[in-house]
């Protein structure tokens, strides 16, 4: 292997550990790999002084894209790699919002909720466009999102559609996934078990927002009534319940933080000791973000503030024994689901779209947003801006994402934000150096032996 035919890719994040003098911590976002270097090593590579490293060595920095052949346009690699790992995608993605209604008046939340449903109609209908392109497409398996305004508001159509994919799965030897996003309030125990055991939920997302101080505060029903303590005790009860134990599914508890209730966030994660469950369900931060046009953001943390107190409180939680899942962003070819134009959002008007925030929300009910309608049957538009957004990356049409070293792990963050002339970069991109670190202690820590070391003879 000649070694001058290699240089230092430009997508890597390199970060040093304290009190070591000796190695650095480097992080590849092409390959997602993180490998532990000598600092004499990382040197030698910046230098170009490639001969240091033996062939095992250098075959190792390739292997994880921190070394890259000289002659390489990275960005085209990058992009075709995206586009091969899009197409080869076997599992199609959907998101059924079956209902508009929903209990909470959510001070942040853009929607605009009523009692519609999925008709029976508009859920053959619904059934009948998956049923086609998961079959027409050779797609091996269905994955749904059940979303809404509130999900468990519609259980009866949630059922209907259920049963429908679970004959066409059995008949055509598919896989089936489903999680659902749901506020927890009418999460009892029968409801949790009919969701798991009836209509094969394995995962859950739950939004908890702080202490009940500030929760209350912002999670109330539309008559102004209190919430907390029936989400609360919901999530304890399911979580130790018999249908937790026999089929294990996943619990994310969502905390949507802002100035208001970013100092309880860490009451509420020793809450969750106290309630014996931290270690069994897992937490994701996410700052409150502008929706529809309703100025929601306008408290939120600075992105600095966000990215330090979200390193703050992993800690917390690994110090607590919880679990604070995968540091480490992997690889992301695609934005979200606006890049495969065969995943879709349908709503209980039968409306089509390719993002999960469009519906029900007034600003996003035209043609700009929505792409046809199951009820109408007119003509399906796929050529609506949003679902252009790889192209738009690559001209830089709305951001320079092109030009960031985080794009295979971010795949141009949410392209509705951008569109809208909002920066759209994910939290990991201002603390990516922290979380190196804290990926290694706790490697170090837990005594695990997968922490590649590379280092010059």
């Amino acid at each position: 292997m000649y070694k001058r035919q290699f240089k230092l890719s430009d997508y890597i994040v390199m970060t040093e550990i304290p009190n070591n003098d000796e190695s650095v911590i480097v992080y590849s976002t092409r390959t997602a790999g993180v490998i532990l270097l000598k600092k004499a090593t990382f040197e030698a590579i910046k230098k170009d002084q490639l001969d240091l490293l033996s062939n095992q060595e250098l075959s190792t920095l390739t292997r994880f894209r921190i070394l890259v052949p000289e002659k390489e346009e990275e960005i085209k690699e990058i992009i075709e790699e995206n586009s091969y790992m899009n197409k080869e995608k076997s599992i199609l993605s959907y998101t059924i919002q079956p209902t508009g209604n929903c209990q909470l008046g959510c001070h942040y939340c853009g929607q605009t909720h009523s009692k519609a449903k999925m008709t029976e109609y508009v859920v053959e209908k619904s059934f009948n466009r998956i049923k086609e392109t998961v079959l027409s497409k050779g797609y091996k398996g269905i994955s749904v999102t059940w979303y809404g305004g509130e999900p468990s508001m519609a259980l009866k159509e949630i059922e209907s559609f259920t049963h429908k994919i679970d004959e066409l799965c059995e008949d055509k030897k598919l896989v089936y996934f489903a999680d659902i996003i749901t506020n927890g309030l009418s999460l009892k125990e029968n409801i949790f078990k009919k969701m798991v055991e009836d209509l094969h939920i394995k995962a859950f997302q739950i939004t908890i927002d702080g202490t009940k101080e500030h929760h209350d505060n912002r999670r109330m029903t539309k008559s102004g009534n209190d919430t907390f303590d029936i989400i609360y005790n919901n999530v304890v009860n399911c979580v130790n319940s018999q249908t937790f134990k026999d089929f294990t599914p996943s619990i994310s508890i969502r905390i949507n933080i802002d100035k208001e209730n970013a100092s309880s966030v860490e009451t509420l994660i020793q809450m969750l000791k106290d309630s014996d469950i931290l270690d069994k369900i897992s937490l994701s931060f996410s700052p409150v973000f502008d929706w529809g046009g309703n100025n929601a953001n306008s408290n939120s943390l600075s992105v600095d503030e966000f990215s330090n107190k979200e390193i703050d409180w992993s800690l917390l939680v690994d110090d607590l024994n919880g679990n604070i899942g995968n540091l480490i962003p992997q690889r992301k070819p695609v934005s979200c689901m606006v890049d495969n134009p065969d995943s879709e959002v349908f709503d209980a008007f039968g409306n089509i779209f390719s993002c999960y925030e469009l519906p029900y929300t007034k600003k996003y009910q035209n043609k700009n947003y929505i792409e046809g309608n199951l009820v109408k049957q007119g003509d399906i538009n796929k050529n609506i801006e949003i679902r252009n957004w790889q192209e738009s990356v690559k001209t830089k049409k709305y951001s320079n994402c092109i030009e960031c070293k985080f794009y295979p792990v971010c795949g141009g963050g949410c392209p509705k934000d951008w569109i809208e002339g909002r920066p759209a970069c994910p939290p990991f991109k201002f603390n990516m150096e922290e979380k190196l670190l804290l990926h290694y202690f706790l490697k170090q820590s837990n005594n695990n032996t997968n922490f590649t070391e590379v280092q010059t003879r």
